[in-house]
């Protein structure tokens, strides 16, 4: 009667934790026009041009390699569903965070206890970099979901083999969605280690060869067509980014933790102290360490370190800070629910001070998330105002594909002469959100003149010169302008 007790009182817990996450998440997600990176706007336009039929590809013409496509795999039926990539994307992306809060009260409930797995769910729930992802289309949350489930359903696969289906589906999803997913091996073999004597049973039963099948088909078939394509079974900028370890590179992501909160980050390290010095011996908290380590060795090798892949581990934070503030209590003689309630109250506080103000860390936060807005309201301006067969000169085919509605967009250096010479009028789409492409244009925009290197069909160089005429620019927030201008005066040598 007490455990049916406990439960009732659990869903009803969860389901309240959801309902308030999920009034942050709809008054958030009404404001978001436009997505705060470049990243998102590339996911999106290889969901679209999927639903086209132009393949995987970001503009259209050429296969696409850089991300692989587990999440726009995942996107594409809601696009199909809705008819707008945004409405898909925060949809897909939701339905991962509430999915989240879910396996995260399970999984910790399973592997430390039930006040753990609610204290867990409601610092997840409320985190700041937890609600911005969760209403950003990047890959952060999808993948912290299937990592938790590969790990999770591998726990329970030891003692029931058909959980080794979900978990190595989950492991395969995790790396179509992020290539870091490989690195869940780490923590999968550690499991595996601590669990040896029960690993016979597990391998030799019909359901592993058949899950191992399955997940290893999902993953060959990507890497085969990257090979057949491209040449190469893993056809990413950010493999060209791995570099050896270092102390100094390890301290140097390490540090970005302090960027999770005030209260919050310290927790987690008492939890991790405690995890490390005390319960390490316990296979389920080791493979909890081991999966932490790894990922922050991940990102201390990877020069691209940046405080938002904490997001891809944060439900397993949040498993320590609960663990670090539960330890704190057991020291305490009496009034012990008071404090907890009090300490929860103030990380809800703190985190959601953190979201909405920018403090500690101004990246990841709502002043952040409609970054792109400048290039929607202007993509929206010349949709409403320039003929409906305009011709588009970008820096960015991904990006301005999504808010442009009447177009032909071509990239600003290729084959710009020959639609100069055989349409007459031009218009050309420039901002500052993009200064390694932009930098140049900016600079010849405050010189009135522009010049461009092209080459034609016989292969040979051009150098192609402009006179701007500025039709419309907008400036959102101080921190991102879009110009759009008129290709007028044009002299080719």
């Amino acid at each position: 009667m007490r455990i049916s007790k406990l439960i009732k009182k659990d869903v009803v817990i969860l389901v309240s934790i959801i309902f308030i996450f999920s009034i942050l998440f709809f008054f958030t997600a009404y404001k978001v026009n436009s997505q705060w990176a470049q990243d998102s706007h590339w996911h999106m336009s290889l969901v679209e041009n999927m639903a086209s039929g132009k393949g995987y590809t970001t503009d259209g013409m050429f296969p696409h390699g850089k991300y692989p496509p587990g999440l726009s795999f995942l996107i594409l039926p809601f696009y199909l569903l809705f008819q707008d990539i945004n409405l898909a994307g925060l949809t897909f992306i939701y339905l991962c965070s509430i999915l989240s809060i879910i396996l995260l009260y399970i999984f910790a409930k399973e592997i430390l206890n039930r006040k753990i797995a609610i204290i867990a769910v409601i610092f997840l729930a409320f985190h700041n970099l937890f609600i911005f992802n969760s209403v950003s289309i990047m890959t952060e949350t999808p993948f912290m979901l299937f990592s938790i489930a590969c790990i999770y359903f591998f726990i329970k696969s030891f003692d029931k083999p058909i959980f080794i289906l979900p978990s190595l589906i989950s492991f395969s999803i995790a790396t179509l969605i992020r290539y870091d997913g490989l690195f869940l091996i780490f923590p999968l073999l550690s499991y595996t280690y601590n669990r040896i004597f029960d690993l016979r049973k597990l391998i030799s039963s019909k359901v592993f060869i058949w899950s191992l099948a399955l997940s290893s088909a999902l993953i060959l078939v990507w890497v085969l067509r990257n090979f057949i394509v491209f040449g190469s079974f893993i056809y990413s900028d950010y493999t060209r980014e791995l570099t050896s370890f270092s102390i100094g590179q390890f301290l140097s992501f390490s540090l970005l933790f302090f960027k999770l909160g005030y209260l919050f980050p310290i927790l987690a390290l008492i939890g991790i102290g405690f995890a490390l010095f005390k319960l390490r011996k316990d296979a389920k908290v080791l493979t909890l360490l081991i999966w932490l380590l790894s990922y922050i060795v991940l990102h201390s090798i990877w020069s691209a370190r940046a405080f938002r892949f904490y997001g891809e581990i944060l439900l397993l934070i949040c498993l320590f800070a609960a663990l670090g503030l539960s330890r704190l209590i057991e020291l305490m003689k009496d009034k012990k629910k008071l404090v907890i309630s009090l300490v929860v109250i103030l990380v809800i506080l703190e985190q959601l001070f953190i979201f909405y103000t920018g403090s500690i860390n101004y990246e990841t936060t709502q002043v952040t998330l409609n970054r792109y807005e400048s290039i929607h309201q202007l993509s929206s301006w010349a949709n409403d105002n320039l003929p409906n067969d305009s011709i588009y000169a970008v820096t960015d085919v991904a990006v301005y594909s999504i808010y442009l509605k009447k177009y032909q967009i071509v990239y600003f250096n290729q084959g710009l002469d020959s639609l100069i010479k055989n349409n007459g009028t031009i218009y050309f789409l420039t901002d500052t959100l993009h200064p390694w492409a932009t930098s140049s244009i900016l600079k010849g925009l405050e010189n009135n003149e522009l010049s461009f290197q092209v080459t034609d069909s016989q292969n040979k160089l051009h150098t192609i010169y402009l006179t701007p005429e500025i039709v419309k620019e907008i400036e959102y927030m101080n921190k991102s302008k879009a110009i759009l201008f008129r290709i007028t005066n044009v002299s080719i040598n």
